[in-house]
């Protein structure tokens, strides 16, 4: 239907005069493209696909204290303009509970050198995400007093305190994985990709 021909279909159906009619049809031009550029907005919004993922568990030290054991994860690697993106996203974990995420040489101890990352913390049903922004790919590593190279694959999540994680059946172990020194135990370990750490996917 043509603009001549809607103006006067508008015209017997609302019996409109033709700069009202005229009215009506250009507020219905305007409604259809705030729904275009509304529909584009959101398609912006969603999230690239990563050029990475991995998993995380519940680690070694929680599964012989038999507490967490809903506990999982996800790592997801992202190229950058130079760095890479990661996002840490952790579900089945005490909520509103503060963890410390590192980068580590070994999923399990003794974790060999450890990069504190930031923090992380859960909302009212137990899940959370972080990202961080660094080197996370296979040349990720640390080097000691020797020059000698430790790559730093692998991920782990911490509880921040000792008393959290006491409060989640956990034991109340003091460990050094946060900014104080005085943290709770592992709670999450990263799994190997073939043989290594996941970051080592990304060159």
């Amino acid at each position: 239907m043509d603009s001549t021909g809607f103006d006067t279909w508008t015209r017997r159906r609302f019996g409109l005069g033709g700069a009202a009619a005229a009215l009506v049809g250009l507020a219905g031009l305007h409604s259809a493209d705030a729904k275009k550029k509304k529909k584009k907005k959101n398609k912006k919004k969603k999230q690239a696909k990563p050029d990475a993922t991995g998993h995380l568990v519940r680690s070694t030290k929680a599964a012989l204290d038999n507490c967490i054991a809903d506990a999982t994860g996800s790592i997801q690697l992202f190229k950058e303009n130079g760095v890479e993106k990661m996002v840490v996203n952790v579900d089945g974990l005490p909520a509103h509970t503060e963890f410390d995420v590192f980068v580590i040489e070994n999923p399990d101890s003794p974790f060999g050198f450890s990069w504190y990352q930031g923090d992380l913390k859960t909302g009212k049903n137990g899940s959370g995400s972080q990202t961080f922004i660094g080197r996370f790919n296979d040349e990720t590593f640390v080097l000691d007093p020797g020059d000698v190279a430790h790559k730093t694959l692998h991920v782990g999540v911490w509880f921040n305190s000792p008393v959290d994680a006491q409060s989640a059946g956990c034991s109340a172990d003091v460990t050094p994985f946060n900014g104080s020194q005085n943290a709770g135990i592992q709670a999450l370990k990263s799994v190997p990709v073939n043989g290594q750490g996941p970051l080592a996917q990304l060159s």
